[in-house]
């Protein structure tokens, strides 16, 4: 097990998290739900700075919650950043209608 630091948005210091890999599997383990959000975060925006027309298919349920305010926060306060980058739910890209009872 590595343990990588790293910085994620708005935090002065870095922080320690352990990695687990093998060929096919990066596991993260954080400290906390806020400290995972916020790395799950930052990682979505080195995708954006590398293809800003970037499509990701986003889970549902309470989990990524955190993740996805801190992605609003960061749109609110620099539109342009997140102008084309696109996000699909996951039942959407499914075929299930975004009104749907089981979504």
């Amino acid at each position: 097990m590595n343990t990588k630091k790293t910085k994620p948005a708005n935090e002065p210091f870095p922080i320690n998290v352990k990695m687990i890999r093998n060929k096919s599997l990066e596991l993260i383990v954080t400290e906390d739900y806020e400290q995972m959000s916020r790395l799950a975060f930052e990682q979505i925006l080195s995708e954006i700075r590398q293809n800003p027309e970037l499509l990701i298919s986003i889970a549902t349920g309470s989990t990524p919650t955190r993740t996805y305010e801190l992605l609003a926060e960061k749109y609110k306060s620099d539109s342009q950043s997140l102008e084309k980058f696109r996000m699909i739910g996951l039942d959407e890209w499914g075929g299930v209608p975004h009104d749907d009872p089981c979504t």
